[in-house]
């Protein structure tokens, strides 16, 4: 039976089964666990979410096994979105007006 680890960056993971047997593993593409990921959680998509496998972007036309992934794997999901978000940061001093200043910070969600 092979199944690998979803870990999703920014918490949750979960499992799963990809197919068998050896056989049917070695012909799995990284397309083909994009459809077990969305059968398994429905929001995760190729269009929103990538999936990376020890620091590497998957390719949907990769080959799992030529990839390295084996049964127990930990693949993980990443956002693929960068939205400007705007905080303000105080200069910390008391009994005076603070100076704030704003910036726009891009960040992987």
């Amino acid at each position: 039976m092979y199944e690998v680890e979803i870990k999703v960056r920014g918490g949750g993971s979960f499992e799963v089964f990809l197919c068998n047997t050896t056989k049917r593993f070695k012909e799995l593409t990284v397309e083909d666990l994009w459809d077990k990921v969305q059968q398994e959680k429905e929001r995760y998509n190729s269009e929103n979410y990538r999936l990376l496998f020890e620091g590497s972007i998957l390719d949907e036309d990769d080959s799992l096994y030529e990839t390295g992934i084996r049964n127990g794997s930990v693949i993980i999901l990443e956002s693929v979105r960068r939205e400007p978000i705007r905080f303000q940061c105080s200069s910390g001093r008391r009994n005076s007006m603070d100076r704030l200043a704003d910036f726009d910070v891009c960040v992987l969600q």
